[in-house]
């Protein structure tokens, strides 16, 4: 599915994530949310009702944590997104049903083999057209392991949502697309696609500001 983002996973955002996830800043729940509230409204347009569906966290990432970052993010960004009018709520529909290995030292490829079949859902979700949220993109790997495992229940992953994506050789730099209605928010978003064989980025045709997507899996 396309996915959006609020910004490439560098310095300042970056930064922020790493404390908000393992540096034990909450105090910047806030801002993040904040941040992931106008992705999640790109993401969705076209939805007259939005089912955010997040990344499972496994049983032992929750318990090193305290709780679970992801979900209060998106607390915080579906909440902005109700105030001001939209139709959305979170389905936390997915788990991971078996141990998977550390992928902060893996390639691309051995991501995707550790994390294949690695997602379930936990209810039916036929007929819903849901949005894949994440706080990182970074191969890929994990939102098209949830998209599997969507579509085997019978829903339909329409696009992802994630806070920040890992700029990487054969993807477009990210660029605005038109700017969310200021009631929900004024802040910018982005998008990723994958940049064709000569690394150019792709434009909308008779559009004033490119808009693109990176396609997760297939």
């Amino acid at each position: 599915p396309p996915t959006w983002a609020a910004g490439p996973y560098q310095s300042p955002l970056r930064d922020l994530v790493v404390a908000y996830k393992d540096g034990d800043r909450r105090d910047v729940r806030a801002a993040l949310g904040a941040a992931l509230a106008p992705v999640v409204l790109a993401a969705a347009r076209g939805s007259a009702e939005v089912v955010v569906v997040p990344m499972p966290t496994s049983p032992a990432a929750r318990r090193r944590r305290g709780d679970d970052p992801l979900a209060d993010l998106l607390a915080v960004a579906t909440g902005r997104l109700r105030r001001a009018g939209l139709d959305v709520r979170i389905v936390p529909a997915l788990r991971v049903v078996r141990r998977v290995a550390d992928q902060s030292r893996l390639d691309a490829a051995a991501r995707g083999a550790n994390l294949a079949g690695a997602f379930e859902a936990t209810r039916d979700l036929r007929g819903l057209s849901c949005v894949l949220a994440d706080d990182v993109l970074t191969t890929g790997a994990t939102l098209a392991e949830a998209a599997r495992a969507v579509r085997r229940a019978g829903g339909r992953p329409a696009a992802c949502a994630v806070l920040a994506a890992t700029p990487r050789r054969g993807v477009s730099r990210a660029v605005p697309v038109e700017p969310a209605p200021r009631s929900a928010t004024s802040r910018p978003v982005w998008s990723w696609r994958d940049a064709g064989p000569r690394g150019a980025a792709h434009r909308g045709r008779g559009s004033r500001t490119a808009t693109t997507s990176f396609t997760v899996g297939s």
